[in-house]
């Protein structure tokens, strides 16, 4: 079961940064780059991803620390 989300999982995101590549190529709107970063296939995919990183190793490492307790915490008073 573990093998085969494995294998979906990166079937889709194979598809997705694909798909991003191909449709990059096609305008959208005016087919003008308003921004420079929309000038770069699958930026936001990019961005996304790596923000879903920081986030997580934010609340990992920072913020487990600031609601950790001491075991005994409560017997200490």
């Amino acid at each position: 079961m573990n093998k085969l989300l494995n294998y979906l999982f990166y079937l889709s995101l194979s598809l997705v940064i694909g798909l991003g590549f191909l449709l990059h190529s096609r305008p959208c709107g005016t087919g003008e780059h308003s921004i420079w970063y929309h000038k770069i296939p699958v930026f936001d995919i990019l961005f996304g991803f790596i923000g879903c990183i920081i986030l997580i190793l934010f609340s990992k490492f920072i913020i487990a620390n600031l609601v950790k307790r001491k075991e005994d915490y409560w017997k200490a008073q």
